[in-house]
């Protein structure tokens, strides 16, 4: 099981950096962490279950509830947090679909 490292930002000053940038993805946050934070992608990837190829992909699954709590106990700082990026995200993608 991976432990939960110290990182340079904590996930909260990582998020009002994104939450400010435009249709910024909750998975854009997540890599931002895992860089800052030494783990390999491998060793990440195993903490959450994702496939590491899931990582850095272009397009990358939405953040069900399952995946926001394991983000929670490996990266922090809660559920929440990671259920209010995703809902951003996707309200920003729905006004930039609407928008076109």
């Amino acid at each position: 099981r991976l432990r939960r490292r110290r990182v340079r930002s904590h996930p909260s000053s990582v998020y009002h950096r994104t939450m400010h940038a435009p249709a910024s993805s909750p998975w854009e946050t997540i890599v931002d962490l895992i860089d800052e934070s030494g783990v390999s992608d491998a060793e990440f990837s195993a903490s959450i279950g994702v496939p590491v190829a899931v990582l850095r992909a272009e397009e990358r699954p939405p953040l069900d509830a399952a995946l926001c709590e394991r983000l929670a106990a490996v990266l922090g700082p809660n559920v929440e947090f990671w259920h209010a990026r995703e809902r951003s995200y996707r309200a920003a993608m729905a006004r930039e679909s609407e928008a076109t």
